[in-house]
This record gives structure tokens, C-alpha cells and sequence, in this order.
């Protein structure tokens, strides 16, 4: 029975060594020899999905109710893009037309307008194909900042499937209050794995 050539891919996604997976192929097709654009198209596939931003000028967060999660506020810059793109500030879209498993890794550094504030952070995803976004609750971390010149600094790591033009947003809440809070430092990786 012959393969089909996504099927002949998704051998090899699935770890199947080359040796193997070139066998098949000529069994499969009845060519003796694979061809240059297809171990062109094999790697490609292969490649990891990654991308980043950081905060490049902070602004303050406005918490209007305690333990509601907004957005944080601020300017980003994009660095390290492979199959995605940063289309708005705080924002990391995945642009590959393949699912992947993304590990997501952020670390942060944060200010509070008042004393004593306990900060909850918490990445979201929004999914384009079923047009909603879930907080991933997994994501959370929280970090106490004691006067309002203390730095805080936490990280926070989670994963999450992702489809083409599927986006990572970092938000914030307020634990003790409505004081608001700055993202003084911010930087978000994602790095996609084959499933």
C-alpha cells in the first residue's frame, strides 16, 4: 500500500530514523533515489518553531479591580523570530501552519504604586481557530513587592498547544488592591516542539 507524502512526514516527526523512513519511501513511491526537494521539505517541517519579546519601555498597568487580570501595559520588541511575529505590544503570535506544543518561559521584574501589593501574573492564549482566549492558569505565579521602590523580580513556565496565528499575552493582577503595577522588566520565549 502506498503512503501518502504527509504520511511519509509525519514518520519521521514521529522519530522514525532516516534509514528507515528512505526505505519506505522507495518501497512506497517505487523510486529508487529520494529527491532533493523532498528531504528539503522533511527539514523544514523539522525546524522549531521559537520566538521572544521583552519590554523595552515600561508604562504602569491600571488595575481598576483587585484580582482581575488585565494585560500588561508597556512597549515590546521583538527578538529571535522563527515562524512567529510580535503584531502589537505584549503580544507573540505563532505563524506555523502546523500545531506544536510550546513550552513558554517569562521572566519578569515589577514595581507597585503602593505598599505591600501582592502581584499575580498569568500568560493567556488565544486560540484563532475557536476564536477565544484562555488564561493559562497553570502560568501563575505570584510575587509580594514590599514598598513601591522595591523591584520585585519572579518567573513563570508553562506550555500550551498552538495553531497557526495563535497568540501568548503576559497579564497582571492586583491580589491586595487597585494600586497599579509596572512591568519594569519583561522577557517572553515560546519554543514549539512536534507532536
Amino acid at each position: 500500500m502506498q503512503r501518502s507524502y504527509t504520511q511519509l512526514l509525519d514518520r519521521i516527526r514521529e522519530g522514525q530514523s532516516w534509514e528507515d523512513w528512505a526505505a519506505d519511501y522507495v518501497v512506497a513511491t517505487g523510486a529508487n533515489v529520494v529527491p532533493l526537494g523532498l528531504l528539503r521539505d522533511v527539514l523544514a517541517s523539522l525546524k522549531p518553531p521559537f520566538g521572544s519579546i521583552y519590554v523595552s519601555s515600561s508604562a504602569e498597568t491600571t488595575i481598576a479591580t483587585k484580582d482581575v487580570f488585565v494585560k500588561v501595559a508597556g512597549t515590546t520588541a521583538a527578538v529571535n523570530l522563527m515562524n512567529f511575529d510580535m503584531p502589537s505590544d505584549n503580544r507573540l503570535r505563532y505563524l506555523g501552519s502546523s500545531p506544536r506544543h510550546m513550552h513558554v518561559a517569562c521572566s519578569i521584574g515589577m514595581t507597585a504604586a503602593a505598599n505591600n501589593q501582592i502581584t499575580h501574573w498569568r500568560i493567556i492564549h488565544y486560540d484563532a481557530s475557536e476564536d477565544s482566549t484562555t488564561q493559562l492558569v497553570h502560568s501563575d505565579v505570584q510575587r509580594k513587592v514590599g514598598t513601591a521602590t522595591d523591584i520585585g523580580s519572579t518567573a513563570l513556565h508553562c506550555d500550551v498547544m498552538m495553531g497557526e496565528n495563535d497568540y501568548l499575552e503576559l497579564w497582571v493582577s492586583n491580589g491586595t488592591g487597585t494600586a497599579n503595577i509596572t512591568c519594569d522588566y519583561m522577557y517572553m520565549f515560546a519554543l514549539g516542539m512536534i507532536v
